[in-house]
């Protein structure tokens, strides 16, 4: 009887974590800041902001009201860059005219002064061309571009298609010695070889492992 319990309370306890990490622990926003220090960063580039977000999943995890929050967050942060690594709608979620037009105004309304970029996710399909191209971010599929500020002396974002990465697009010879930033929404796809001097990635929902 004492073993039949013990294994009763350790099934308990699983689901209990189980829902907590799937149902309590999706429905906190939370922004973390971190200060990035390299040689190779330009001096124009110093003090910049970069805002990272990902893996909105609008419909399952973030709604029209967490919308209006990270907004008013995004706003309060004024970033230099916006960088969006993919995953904008659940994949079961069929997005009404009054959401999509939501989304638009969304990523539109996003502060930057340098630029806006973004790769795909896993989950991303046409919806996600759609507004990236209306709200003015710059698609990476597998390819790099320089960025510029106020000087001759560029960083280099260099953005991966996690469903079919391919290199044949980047010359890595061009931006050899410059500070270079990838971008990926799923980093277990990543080519470690590829030299990175900051990976931006999403896919992991702040956490997420995979158990044999």
């Amino acid at each position: 009887r004492n073993i039949i319990k013990v294994f009763l309370l350790i099934g308990f306890m699983f689901i209990l974590v189980f829902l907590n990490l799937r149902y309590v622990g999706t429905c906190f926003i939370k922004t973390k800041e971190f200060i990035v220090k390299d040689s190779l960063i330009p001096m124009s580039f110093h003090g910049k902001k970069i805002l990272h977000f990902s893996d909105l999943l609008y419909g399952s995890t973030i709604f029209e009201d967490d919308l209006d929050y990270l907004e008013k967050e995004f706003q309060r942060i004024k970033p230099d860059i916006v960088i969006f690594t993919g995953d904008i709608l659940d994949k079961n979620y069929n997005i009404s005219k009054e959401s999509l037009d939501k989304l638009k105004n969304f990523f539109n309304n996003i502060p930057y002064t340098i630029g806006k970029y973004s790769v795909k996710g896993d989950f991303d399909q046409s919806t996600f061309d759609l507004i990236m191209n209306e709200a003015n971010f710059n698609i990476l599929d597998n390819e790099y571009k320089l960025v510029y500020y106020k000087d001759n002396n560029p960083i280099s974002l260099v953005g991966f298609n996690s469903n079919n990465i391919s290199l044949e697009k980047i010359d890595n010879e061009k931006i050899n010695g410059l500070f270079k930033i990838s971008l990926i929404h799923n980093f277990d796809y990543y080519n470690q070889s590829f030299n990175s001097n900051l990976i931006l990635a999403g896919h992991n929902l702040n956490g997420e492992i995979y158990i044999p």
